[in-house]
């Protein structure tokens, strides 16, 4: 798509170049049609809700969905793990350019049967725009704040999903540090707690890491 509109626009160009203010005007106007129909097609209304009031049903259409991505209850769309990173700013409230990443947040998102969400993502600069966003992170917190948070975050999950499939915690002083995860083919819901100058937790939702989160 953007190889077509890029050969338009030389056509166009050439074309109008007698004519510049209506030449920009319909190349806008093109860009702006094919891309939001592109948009369109990403962020997905193929998504089961509301749920069943049935507790076992219920846990089978939240992960039918996440098998196909995030499900944003507040906004009624599922934003798919395909969704490439050029598009964030379609959904995102705010974005951060820093030296060596891009950093979105999509503020207070509902998911999960009812949880609030301080959803965020990030790009290494090195990374291309058009690689899929794969999962999405919250900062939880830290020390004591955070551990609350971690504690109602795993209750939330255990109530909704059934127990952990994977179980990794220690004790460190009052804290708990390791992980928690809840997986189901490619998708992993993943508590973390870790000991970096303070006990720090975060929540990971999308596919599944290849590798050690930490």
């Amino acid at each position: 798509m953007d190889l077509y509109l890029a050969t338009l626009s030389l056509v166009l160009k050439s074309s109008l170049k007698n004519d510049t203010d209506n030449g920009m005007k319909l190349l806008s106007k093109l860009r702006n049609l094919f891309t939001t129909g592109e948009s369109a097609a990403e962020l997905s209304t193929d998504f089961i809700y509301p749920y069943s009031d049935d507790a076992d049903i219920k846990r089978e259409e939240i992960w039918k969905n996440l098998q196909k991505g995030i499900l944003l209850e507040d906004k009624g769309i599922l934003v798919p793990w395909s969704f490439p990173f050029y598009k964030m700013e379609t959904i995102q409230e705010q974005k951060r350019e820093r030296a060596d990443r891009t950093e979105w947040t999509l503020g207070k998102r509902i998911i999960l049967d009812g949880y609030e969400a301080q959803l965020e993502t990030m790009r290494w600069k090195n990374i291309p725009a058009e690689n899929p966003v794969k999962r999405l992170t919250e900062n939880l917190g830290v020390d004591d704040a955070g551990q609350e948070r971690f504690n109602q975050l795993k209750n939330h999950l255990t109530g909704l999903l059934g127990e952990a499939t994977k179980t990794e915690l220690q004790k460190f002083g009052d804290y708990d540090i390791g992980n928690i995860s809840w997986e189901k083919g490619d998708i992993g819901l993943t508590l973390v707690g870790i000991d970096h100058f303070n006990v720090r937790y975060t929540f990971y939702i999308g596919l599944k890491f290849t590798n050690a989160i930490y």
